[in-house]
């Protein structure tokens, strides 16, 4: 019985004394495949109908006529999202990142530090709209 006592005094102590720990709760971009709706003016050289982002957990891949043409890691903090190109033709070697901002139409990416004009250029013109 001292022993069963014993056990369950050191578990209360052990549980009182440990903090809790939170899960991070972190959102994400919901998964799924997204296509570009331009904003009023905006033009771009390739038609974005050929153009859809899909986002899987923390994966974004861009594809173009259904060719992947970026793989990027993502990791988001709040309202800011980086992304970190893996692979693809298209891909750029520094990391980017963008304010998220989930609106009713669809996601807004704004580009707040991003060396590839290509993709910043886009993004900042475009609403993502999940298909």
């Amino acid at each position: 019985m001292k022993t069963f006592v014993r056990a369950l005094v050191v578990s209360a102590v052990v549980a009182c004394t440990t903090p809790l720990v939170a899960e991070s709760q972190t959102p994400k971009i919901p998964n799924g495949t997204y296509t570009l709706v331009a904003d009023s003016g905006f033009t771009l050289d390739v038609p974005l109908a050929s153009i859809t982002l899909v986002f899987a957990d923390s994966i974004l891949t861009a594809n173009v006529d259904g060719q992947m043409v970026i793989r990027s890691r993502l990791t988001r903090a709040g309202d800011q999202l980086t992304m970190t190109d893996l692979e693809g033709e298209m891909a750029c070697a520094m990391p980017a990142t963008y304010k998220v901002e989930e609106r009713p139409a669809g996601l807004r990416l704004t580009p707040l530090e991003d060396m590839c004009t290509n993709r910043s250029s886009v993004l900042a013109g475009v609403t993502l709209v999940k298909i």
